[in-house]
């Protein structure tokens, strides 16, 4: 057997127009479509993956739960025909399972790096198709730049390349390091299955993805910020009436929920949303990013405060 070693590094994909429920559950085919930005290499997740007498996942040095990864395992492994068992291990800057799309850079980083000790040739399209396997964002996670993942398809497609938008700029605000207490799979199920606001949440968000992507191609930061904000408030909307409620915030993330209105008020073209879990993420522009940390750092709670550029696909790491 072989016993060659393949590195491959990807970073998350964040969704500003939201994908929230599946469409297919055992194909994890989205139900509504996202429209997402990598982040730059300030984080970012690598996957080493070897040959090995049966599957395992190292993450932090703990060994993983194989159930979350048979249904994507059994996908690439029927790809590629190929019968071979691996050893994955995980690093990189992310953490895990705390709602900062971890499984996005995830499963495009191990995608890539399986297909390329397999010498096995991918393209991009087929890549994204795999990862999708693993975590709908991952998809995304593969192309780099800005992405669109369309309802009720397998992969995802680039819009525009990592350099479209020089200026704009995303800071993540970390309010923990914890681990969440549901995992956003299990999230959507609940949501789609209790929620009586599900069928409106698919309806609002089909309406947002025509006028939010001219917004984007126009590079309207005002338009793409009142977007994305509706998109996560009305996603968030399932959660807070579903049975039991979902409530991923803490008291830091209302804080920053607040600061961000405080800032566009005093004029700063500032925006944000959340994903499944407390962080809260801004979008603004180059010359703004001094302001809006100057009223971060002074925020109770604030563990960390990235600022991040347009990122790359997944590449290979020799």
């Amino acid at each position: 057997m072989k016993t060659s070693t393949s590195y491959a590094q990807a970073t998350p994909s964040l969704a500003l127009l939201k994908y929230w429920g599946k469409h297919n559950p055992k194909k994890n085919i989205p139900a509504t479509t996202s429209i997402a930005i990598n982040l730059s290499d300030e984080l970012h997740t690598y996957a080493r993956v070897s040959f090995s007498s049966q599957d395992t996942v190292v993450i932090q040095e703990k060994n993983q739960d194989m159930r979350r990864y048979k249904n994507f395992l059994h996908a690439i492994r029927t790809r590629i025909r190929s019968s071979h068992k691996y050893k994955i291990v995980f690093s990189g800057t992310v953490p895990f399972a705390s709602g900062l799309a971890g499984s996005s850079s995830a499963f495009a980083a191990l995608t890539a790096a399986i297909a390329n000790l397999e010498q096995h040739h991918c393209s991009t399209r087929d890549l994204s198709s795999l990862a999708r396997w693993g975590s709908v964002s991952a998809s995304r996670a593969v192309l780099g730049g800005f992405t669109r993942f369309q309802a009720k398809k397998d992969y995802a497609e680039q819009l525009f390349p990592a350099d479209y938008w020089k200026e704009l700029r995303i800071i993540i605000n970390i309010t923990s390091y914890q681990e969440k207490h549901l995992s956003s799979r299990d999230a959507m199920i609940r949501t789609k299955n209790t929620s009586t606001y599900y069928p409106t949440w698919l309806r609002t968000a089909r309406s947002f993805e025509k006028d939010f992507y001219h917004a984007l191609k126009r590079k309207d930061i005002e338009a793409v910020g009142e977007f994305m904000r509706y998109s996560y408030l009305h996603m968030f909307a399932t959660m807070l009436t579903s049975t039991p409620p979902i409530l991923y915030w803490n008291s830091t993330s209302i804080a920053l929920l607040h600061a961000a209105t405080t800032m566009r008020k005093a004029g700063i073209p500032i925006w944000e949303t959340m994903d499944a879990g407390p962080h809260v993420k801004f979008i603004t522009l180059t010359q703004s990013v001094p302001d809006v940390l100057a009223h971060t750092r002074i925020i109770k709670g604030v563990l960390k405060s990235i600022v991040s550029t347009i990122g790359e696909g997944v590449r290979i790491i020799s």
